[in-house]
């Protein structure tokens, strides 16, 4: 695939202008030994357009180059016992060339390119134990930096990547029976981050605790479709994390944060004509 980045700042400036042409493309084998079990190694180059950087207290707009990834992936699907799970697990590698890191540096956005990596794996279990019930799991890792980041002038260091956590997890059980002349359903879900920054400067008060989010769910759809009704709370436990924040110190000495919705409840009801 390939994409024609055209930029122009010519009413701006007319020394400024982006003309590139970028491509993108994967490649990807698939072994399958025996039926239900599947291997596969891949690559895949993604590419993101260049730009310019806009400034709140100044004519100029620097220029940022185009990002370029490389993304390398292996792994695998089984089906096992008998078609009553599933696990799909990987393994995977990415390359950053010119990556677009994003900062407030002196009260203004600004988007430099820098070198990056990340590694890791995920792994995501499907079962059906019985009849009606369902469980599904999933967890990652993920070890991603940016190299010889400049934090502040005259310090630099490797840093994480902003809203990347090392671990993640989720689950889910669902019980199921027909009543009525429909199906009642019953579900119970969770979501676990562990803690991440907001900014790639990694400054302490840009790092956010891991939370846990848990959520359940009680549904009744009647067997021709017409009927929805549920009945819901998400975030039953009213965790109050930060999930998103922005370093606007050099205004007024602190950064903006963002919280989660605390604990909502309540019923919906559905009719399909």
């Amino acid at each position: 695939r390939v994409i024609e980045s055209k930029t122009s700042l010519a009413e701006l400036n007319e020394q400024d202008s982006n003309n590139a042409t970028l491509w993108s493309g994967k490649v990807q084998a698939e072994y399958r030994p025996v039926d239900g079990s599947l291997y596969y190694v891949g690559v895949n180059r993604g590419v993101k357009a260049g730009g310019y950087n806009s400034s709140l207290f100044s004519s100029d707009f620097p220029a940022y180059k185009e990002e370029v990834l490389w993304a390398y992936e292996i792994g695998t699907k089984q089906t096992l016992l008998d078609g009553l799970a599933r696990i799909n697990a990987s393994l995977f590698y990415y390359d950053y060339n010119d990556y677009q890191s994003f900062a407030f540096i002196d009260n203004n956005s600004a988007v430099t390119n820098e070198q990056a990596e990340y590694y890791g794996g995920e792994v995501e279990l499907f079962m059906t134990p019985m009849d009606g019930v369902d469980i599904v799991l999933g967890g990652s890792y993920t070890d991603a930096t940016i190299e010889d980041f400049q934090i502040d002038e005259g310090v630099i260091a490797d840093t994480t990547p902003p809203f990347t956590p090392k671990w993640q997890g989720s689950g889910l059980i669902r019980y199921s029976l027909p009543l009525f002349d429909g199906t009642l359903a019953a579900q119970a879900s969770f979501n676990y981050q562990s803690s991440f920054y907001f900014t790639p400067r990694n400054f302490t008060a840009h790092k956010y605790d891991g939370y846990v989010v848990a959520d359940a769910r009680v549904s009744w759809v009647s067997g021709d479709d017409a009927w929805h009704i549920i009945a819901f709370v998400d975030n039953f436990a009213d965790d109050d994390h930060s999930i998103i924040g922005f370093d606007v110190s050099g205004f007024y000495g602190t950064s903006q944060e963002s919280y989660a919705k605390p604990r909502a409840y309540g019923v919906t009801v559905r009719r399909n004509f």
